[in-house]
């Protein structure tokens, strides 16, 4: 007969996904959606034990009340410059102790400072109690993205006096300068895109938030910093921007048909054989899997999860490997091909893993790579071991499938197996 599972939220929840009708010992997950302003702190029963610290809870049904439980939070905004990695931005309990760190990579950390510009902490590891929501910047000596190319930038809106602008790099959001008092400006910049954002009041009296993006084309460098356990590292890479345009401005079907999907892998463009390049320097000396971890770190830490939905407004939008490391982010699907594509023109035989979405509620992908030595994971084809590699975890090596006990069964699309790539 079964009962429909009694679950409930505090003020802090928007809604809990999974709840409904169960028998005993069926199996649940259910996901506690939360409020902007609030952090999430458990499932309880009602005796007010703890049952799950995490806002995902997967257990064996039973008929019981749950209570899933959140705080008052405040939001910390921190901005960071290039060279440096910090504490992400994220909502964190009310007057509770909060320490945000920083690791150099490549350019010296000067402090913690205000949008105002008033330094806060010189340490690396700065412990404080907000009291309401924080907005900081953490600077660097870094000069990466000064260059000899103007960019002249203009407001829309009519602002009053108050009005602050930061200048951003679009991709990495790496905090480059700010303006205060002003509409219009200019910066020396290299080649890439940045964005303007500007914050407040119209001669109207209204409150208003202006973005504009603005594009300096040329050959496009970047630096990408990350940690591979304790050390921290980061690279430098140029491609033409000829040839991150070629792939971008593709008319390929970005939703592609199961015989289409290796036309995605890039391994022989000037742009990733220079990537491999560079990387291969890094791991020399390395083992097959050390250097296989190198690179997947690489990818998990230098990319943003990116919706498709909420980005190009598609339930699917596969990109090419310059797209998306170049742009610093995508989805499940962009980063494995990333990976994958990477490694292959560093000499390893790898693989696509595609869990399809006909079998799975939600369909996934990951990477492989081919190592004689590894552990965890892996699936055979052609007589070598794929091992698992997750590329949308910062926190999973290779052959960790990070327990996906719904995923089982795997399409194998090996790279170099009826070549298609876009010429």
């Amino acid at each position: 007969i079964g009962f429909e599972l009694d679950v409930e939220g505090d003020e802090g929840i928007e809604s809990i996904d999974g709840s409904g009708h169960y028998c005993t010992d069926d199996y649940v997950e259910l996901h506690a959606n939360v409020k902007p302003g609030h952090v999430f702190v458990g499932w309880y029963d009602g005796d007010g034990k703890l049952l799950c610290a995490t806002a995902h809870f997967d257990f064996l049904a039973y008929n019981a009340p749950i209570f899933a439980k959140t705080v008052k939070g405040a939001m910390l905004d921190l901005l960071r410059m290039d060279g440096i990695m910090t504490t992400t931005s994220r909502t964190v309990p009310l007057g509770e102790p909060c320490t945000l760190s920083v690791e150099e990579s490549g350019c010296r950390f000067l402090g913690w400072y205000t949008p105002e510009g008033d330094l806060v902490s010189a340490s690396r590891e700065y412990t404080f109690t907000p009291t309401a929501d924080v907005r900081l910047i953490a600077r660097s000596d870094s000069t990466w993205f000064e260059g000899s190319e103007r960019l002249e930038w203009k407001l829309s809106g009519d602002y009053s006096d108050d009005v602050t602008v930061t200048l951003k790099d679009k991709y990495s959001r790496y905090f480059i300068n700010r303006y205060t008092g002003v509409t219009s400006g200019t910066a020396d910049l290299i080649p890439g895109t940045y964005e303007i954002v500007a914050e407040g009041t119209l001669e109207d009296g209204t409150r208003s938030t202006e973005t504009k993006t603005y594009e300096i084309e040329g050959d496009i460098s970047r630096r990408y910093c990350w940690m591979f356990g304790d050390s921290p590292e980061h690279i430098e890479w140029t491609v033409k921007y000829s040839e991150y345009s070629k792939f971008r401005d593709s008319d390929i079907d970005r939703s592609p048909a199961e015989e289409d999907r290796l036309r995605f892998t890039d391994y022989t463009s000037d742009g990733i054989r220079s990537l491999a390049g560079i990387l291969l320097q890094k791991t020399a000396g390395m083992t097959d899997l050390e250097c296989a971890d190198y690179v997947l770190k690489f990818v998990q830490r230098c990319t943003e999860y990116q919706d498709d939905k909420k980005t190009y407004d598609r339930s699917e939008y596969w990109k090419f490997p310059l797209e998306t490391i170049v742009e610093r982010g995508g989805d499940c699907e962009d980063t494995s091909i990333l990976f994958c594509s990477i490694m292959k023109a560093m000499g390893f035989e790898t693989a696509l893993l595609v869990y399809e979405p006909w079998k799975y509620d939600e369909g996934h992908m990951a990477g492989s790579v081919a190592l004689d030595q590894g552990a965890g994971s892996f699936y055979t084809r052609n007589g070598l071991k794929f091992y698992y590699c997750e590329t949308t975890s910062d926190n999973l090596y290779v052959g960790d499938d990070g327990g996906m006990e719904e995923y089982d069964e795997a399409t194998i699309l090996v790279l170099g197996e009826n070549d298609k790539q876009l010429q």
